[in-house]
C-alpha cells in the first residue's frame, strides 16, 4: 500500500468525484437500507440534513431523518480514529502519517484523498461527513431523498433532490480469468469493464479467493486490490507448494461491501520447474587420447545425476556426450572420443528427479597431448598491388593444421610475427604499418609457417619481396622569379626534400592562355639558376618546377610564381593636342606617337588646369581622337601615351576647348 494515494488518483470512480465543484450525491441499497454518499462533503462548520418522501407514489410530505443533529465532519482526531476503526492502517499508509491530528488534517484538507478513501472505508466517509445510512426503507420501493446543506445555525445553503429505487445492484463479476504457473508462483489475469460514469457501476476493488484440494475458498488478499483502469487486471500469488492443484476465482466489491458473483473458477497445478544448482569446481586433465573430468558432488536432495557437455569453441554449441546420466555419487567422467591436439571445452549440469536441468557450469578447456610440428606450407609466392603485398601458398599436408602464421622483416634474423591468430586461408594481404601500405622501394624478407591444433609450428617458408617505388617525390622548394626590365626573367629554384630525385624540369605558361605549358629546360640537380629571354613585354607568365625520382615518378608542382614582364621607361608624350566644342561634346585630337611597345592613349579631364585629372577611357585608345560627350568649355584635357608595360608619358600639355 506504499504511496496508495498515487494509485487512488486514477481510480475509475473518483474520476467523477475529484475536483468537482458541483454538489451531488448517489445512493447504494443493501437489503432494507440505503446509503447516501455525498460527492462534495460539508465544510468543518457545516453539515447536511436528510429528508425522505415515500414510498412513492405518495401525497405525504418529506420526513426529516436527521432529527437529532445534521450529519457533519468529525473535528476530534481521537474520535476520527475510533470511527475509522480497523481501516486505520490502510488510511495511515495512504496519507503517510500515523499521527491522528495529521491524518485528520490530510483527510479533511484534500477533497481528492477524502473522496478516494471514503469509497474504500465507511469510517473515512463518516469522518468526512459525506455518509448517511437510512435503515427504514422497503426493498423494491422508490423514495425521494432531499439533501439540505446547512451552516452551524441550521440555515439552509444548498439542497439536492433525487429519486432512489431501493434495489440492490451488485457489481458485475470479473470475466476471462486465467492462471499461469510460474517459478514458485501463479499469475492471475482477468477482464473488467472500464468505468463509463454510471453510478450503478461502483465496484472499487477486487477480492481473490483460493483453495487447494480438501480446503474451502478463502480471500488471500491482506490489503485492497484497487480497481484501476490504467493498469492491467492481474495478481501474482507467491510461495505456493509444488505439485498441488489450486483453484481460484475473483469478485468485484463496491464501497458498501456488496460483492459480485464469482468469476469462473480456474484450476492450475504448480509444477517443479526450478532447476538444481550448477555443479562447482569442474577440472579437466588431458592424456594420450583421453580427457578426465571431475567436479564437486551436488548436495541437493532431489538431484538425480549429471550430464556432460563438450564443444570445440566457447562460441560454439555444447553437445551432450554421455548416453546415460552420470550417477549422483560418482562426479567424474572420462572422454575417450577425442583427437590429440584438438582443444575441447567441457561443462557439466545437474539434473533433478523432475527432469529440471541446471545451467552449464563454467567451461573448462583442455588439449590432448601432441608435440609433433606439421610440415611447412609450399610454393610461397607474392605480388604487389597498390602498395599491398599479396601472399599465397599451398597448404601443408598435415591433417591437424589449423592455420598459418606470417612473419615480415628486413632480414632473415629479424622477422616479427604480423599475424597473431592462425590464418585459416592460404592467402594474406599485408597493408603495412597502420594499414598505410608497404613502403615503396623497400625490400623485405617474408616467411609463413604452419600451425597445428596443439600450436606446434613448422619451419619457415621464406621469400624476398621488393616493393616497387610508386611514390612521387616532394615538390621542389624555393622557386623565385625576377623580371629584368622586360628584357628577360631571372629564375632560381631549390631542391626537393626527397632524397631519390634525379632531375628537375622548368615549365612556363601564359596567364589566361589555354595553351599547354612550355618546357624551358631540364636540370640534373638543384639548386639551379637560369634565365628566360623568350618573353614578350606586357604579358604575365606563370613558372613552376617539378622533380623526377630514380623510378621516374613525377612530383607535384612547386610553388607557382607569377611574373609581369615590363619595363619602366615611359613612352614619348603626345603632341599637338587640340580640343574643340561640338554639338555632341568636346572632341580631342592629337598627333600619332611612334614607340615600339606603344599600347595606346589615355585621355584625362579636370575642372582647373592644376587640378586632379580624371581618366575618361577604360582601355587604351588606339586612334588619335576621343569624344567626351559630357565635356564643357571650361574643362581642361590631357592626352597621355601608354606602353605595354603600363608606363604613361610624363610631359603632357593641357588644352581647353575652343
Amino acid at each position: 500500500m506504499k504511496k496508495i494515494i498515487a494509485i487512488f488518483l486514477i481510480l475509475i470512480i473518483h474520476s467523477s468525484l475529484a475536483g468537482q465543484s458541483k454538489k451531488d450525491f448517489f445512493a447504494m441499497a443493501r437489503g432494507d437500507s440505503v446509503v447516501i454518499f455525498l460527492t462534495v462533503p460539508p465544510k468543518s462548520n457545516e453539515g447536511f440534513l436528510v429528508y425522505r418522501q415515500g414510498p412513492l407514489p405518495t401525497n405525504q410530505d418529506y420526513v426529516l431523518l436527521t432529527k437529532e443533529h445534521p450529519v457533519s465532519p468529525v473535528v476530534d482526531p481521537d474520535e476520527a480514529r475510533a470511527i475509522i476503526g480497523e481501516d486505520w492502517d490502510i488510511v495511515v499508509k495512504a496519507v503517510e502519517t500515523d499521527v491522528p491530528f495529521e491524518v485528520l488534517r490530510k483527510i479533511r484538507g484534500s477533497e481528492f484523498a477524502s473522496g478516494l478513501l471514503s469509497l474504500l472505508s465507511k469510517g473515512v466517509a463518516q469522518v468526512t461527513g459525506r455518509w448517511f445510512m437510512d435503515t427504514d426503507v422497503k426493498s423494491g420501493k422508490e423514495y425521494n431523498y432531499k439533501i439540505v446543506y446547512v451552516d452551524s445555525r441550521l440555515k439552509s445553503k444548498d439542497s439536492l433532490i433525487k429519486r432512489i429505487n431501493v434495489k440492490e445492484i451488485y457489481p458485475a463479476p470479473p470475466t476471462k480469468l486465467s492462471a499461469v504457473a510460474g517459478d514458485k508462483n501463479i499469475k492471475l489475469t482477468w477482464e473488467y469493464p472500464k468505468w463509463k460514469g454510471n453510478y450503478e457501476d461502483l465496484a472499487v476493488q477486487f477480492k481473490i479467493y483460493r483453495k487447494s484440494e480438501g480446503e474451502r475458498f478463502v480471500n488471500i488478499l491482506d490489503k485492497p486490490l484497487i480497481r484501476d483502469d490504467a493498469v492491467p487486471r492481474e495478481y501474482t500469488d507467491w510461495w505456493l507448494k509444488e505439485n498441488v492443484e489450486y483453484s481460484y476465482y475473483v469478485t468485484a466489491v463496491d464501497p458498501i461491501g456488496r460483492e459480485s458473483r464469482p468469476s469462473e473458477i480456474v484450476k492450475v497445478v504448480l509444477k517443479d520447474i526450478t532447476p538444481p544448482s550448477i555443479p562447482q569446481n569442474l577440472t579437466a586433465e588431458g592424456g594420450d587420447g583421453v580427457i578426465g573430468l571431475s567436479w564437486n558432488m551436488s548436495v541437493e536432495l532431489d538431484v538425480d545425476g549429471y550430464n556432460v557437455y563438450r564443444s570445440t569453441g566457447l562460441d560454439k554449441e555444447f553437445k551432450k556426450i554421455n548416453a546415460k546420466l552420470v550417477p549422483l555419487q560418482t562426479p567424474f567422467y572420462f572422454d575417450s572420443t577425442i583427437e590429440n591436439g584438438v582443444q575441447y571445452f567441457y561443462a557439466v549440469t545437474a539434473v533433478d528427479k523432475a527432469k529440471n536441468e541446471s545451467k552449464l557450469s563454467n567451461a573448462m578447456g583442455v588439449l590432448g597431448k601432441d608435440r609433433t610440428p606439421p610440415d611447412p606450407p609450399q610454393n610461397l609466392t607474392y605480388k604487389v598491388e597498390k602498395r599491398i603485398l599479396k601472399l599465397s601458398w599451398l597448404p601443408a599436408k598435415a591433417k591437424d593444421v589449423i592455420g598459418y602464421y606470417v612473419y615480415r622483416g628486413e632480414s632473415p634474423d629479424i622477422q616479427p610475427k604480423i599475424v597473431f591468430e592462425p590464418l585459416k586461408a592460404t592467402t594474406y594481404a599485408d597493408s603495412g604499418y597502420k594499414k598505410q601500405g608497404m613502403t615503396p622501394g623497400k625490400t623485405f624478407v617474408v616467411s609463413v609457417t604452419s600451425v597445428d591444433r596443439s600450436y606446434n609450428e613448422s619451419e619457415k617458408a621464406t621469400i624476398t619481396v621488393k616493393i616497387p617505388d610508386d611514390e612521387a617525390p616532394l615538390p621542389p622548394q624555393g622557386l623565385y622569379t625576377d623580371n629584368k626590365d622586360g628584357r628577360y626573367v631571372d629564375i632560381s629554384c631549390g631542391p626537393s626534400p626527397s632524397l631519390d630525385v634525379k632531375r628537375y624540369k622548368l615549365f612556363r605558361s601564359e596567364l589566361g592562355s589555354k595553351a599547354n605549358p612550355v618546357e624551358l629546360g631540364e636540370f640534373g640537380k638543384a639548386p639551379f639558376r637560369t634565365r628566360d629571354s623568350s618573353i614578350t613585354k606586357g604579358k604575365k607568365y606563370l613558372y613552376y618546377v617539378v622533380a623526377y625520382d630514380s623510378s621516374n615518378n613525377r612530383s607535384g608542382e612547386s610553388r607557382i610564381d607569377t611574373v609581369f614582364v615590363r619595363d619602366f621607361s615611359p613612352p614619348p608624350s603626345s603632341r599637338n593636342v587640340k580640343a574643340k566644342m561640338t554639338d555632341k561634346g568636346v572632341l580631342i585630337e592629337w598627333e600619332r606617337v611612334v614607340d615600339f611597345d606603344l599600347a595606346g592613349y589615355n585621355v584625362y579631364r579636370s575642372e582647373i588646369p592644376t587640378g586632379i585629372y580624371e581618366k575618361l577611357n577604360s582601355e587604351p585608345i588606339r586612334e588619335q581622337k576621343f569624344l567626351d560627350p559630357k565635356g564643357k568649355k571650361h574643362h581642361y584635357y590631357q592626352v597621355r601615351s601608354v606602353d605595354t608595360s603600363g608606363n604613361e608619358s610624363t610631359r603632357n600639355e593641357r588644352v581647353q576647348p575652343k
